[in-house]
């Protein structure tokens, strides 16, 4: 298998079909995939055990061989697709074990940046990081403690913990440096943890999760969280607009993701508050902002309604509260009002409304 060659062919069709568009890719920090070459190259050598994590405990809970006879006494997880080639080592979520330098080091320079895969290739523009450490263990990695015999929240745990932090740290400086982005630097000073994983006070000033588009409407983190479900953003609507469009608010000087609302049973689609949705998002977005989604899961059906193609021209002025819970912006060619005592939107101009 060769997802890693996968993804970067994707990023050369695409960034063929439209050259000025920015393309990024996945990695994960955490999970070590067999079905990457780049990774899988250093699982089958032994000289890089040290990297990954090992077996340490109930083996019933995972096997260490797959039903083809390959065996590793690193520790995995099934693949997403279980029966792959994975050449030497059974296909699986393998897991970095960052307390080791090289690792780190070669996590930057190659698996980041390199010439093959990374963002040293003329396709790719930057990365979807996905998945983080806790002081409780990995995200998304089912039978960790009883596969590794890790004790929870042990000492060993925090190690991890705060070698994995250094390298997110250091990976997000060095990806900036090289003119790359990363999702986890949307909404920073808004989603930020002071001291994240015990990093130091020069490094990035931005999370090591990734967003979903839900930020807190200032830097303090007391401020509104901009709430998910429609019920419940209607119920927060003014309160959140309220502190994001105070005259000294960060949100137009920051890279900014805003997600739609999705509907009370969870679901995205279809989509509940469409205009809604863009009019807060033109109350309160800078000239580095986006409107879109986070993560759905695997889905490549995704609504794009009408009011995102609205020209709204240059912003005249910041957004403000004109009344009690009406928020206003004016813009070159259209007005933008978000009402939230009875949660309505308007884009409209002399003479076209929305």
């Amino acid at each position: 298998m060769d997802s890693d060659q996968k993804l970067v062919d994707e990023a050369t069709r695409a960034s063929r079909a439209a050259p000025d568009t920015q393309i990024w890719i996945y990695r994960n920090l955490v999970i070590a995939y067999a079905e990457f070459v780049q990774v899988r190259e250093k699982l089958e050598d032994p000289q890089y055990a040290g990297w990954f994590l090992r077996f340490g405990g109930n083996e019933s809970a995972l096997p260490r061989c797959d039903p083809a006879g390959h065996c590793s006494d690193l520790f995995h997880t099934p693949s997403q697709r279980p029966g792959g080639d994975c050449g030497k080592v059974p296909c699986g979520w393998y897991v970095f074990d960052h307390r080791n330098a090289s690792l780190r080091e070669w996590l930057i320079e190659e698996y980041m940046l390199g010439p093959r895969f990374g963002l040293g290739n003329a396709s790719v523009s930057g990365f979807y990081l996905d998945d983080w450490w806790t002081l409780d263990g990995p995200t998304e990695v089912n039978h960790f403690f009883e596969g590794t015999g890790l004790p929870h929240y042990g000492s060993e745990i925090k190690e991890l913990y705060t070698n994995w932090s250094f390298t997110a740290w250091e990976a997000e400086r060095r990806i900036a440096a090289a003119g790359g982005y990363t999702w986890s630097n949307f909404n920073c000073q808004l989603d930020r943890k002071p001291g994240y994983g015990g990093a130091t006070e020069d490094c990035p000033p931005c999370g090591l999760t990734k967003t979903e588009g839900y930020p807190h409407a200032a830097p303090d983190p007391l401020s509104p969280v901009k709430q998910m479900k429609l019920s419940d953003a209607k119920a927060q609507c003014t309160d959140w607009l309220r502190v994001a469009c105070k005259p000294d608010s960060i949100l137009p000087r920051i890279p900014f993701l805003l997600a739609f609302t999705r509907n009370d049973n969870g679901a995205q689609f279809p989509l509940p508050s469409p205009l809604e949705d863009v009019a807060t998002f033109l109350l309160v977005r800078g000239p580095y902002a986006w409107m879109g989604y986070g993560w759905l899961g695997c889905t490549d059906k995704y609504e794009r309604p009408a009011s995102l193609l609205t020209d709204v021209g240059e912003p005249l002025e910041s957004c403000h509260e004109e009344n009690a819970g009406v928020f206003v912006r004016r813009w070159s060619r259209k007005t933008v009002t978000m009402d939230c005592n009875n949660y309505t939107a308007s884009i409209i101009s002399e003479t076209v409304n929305i």
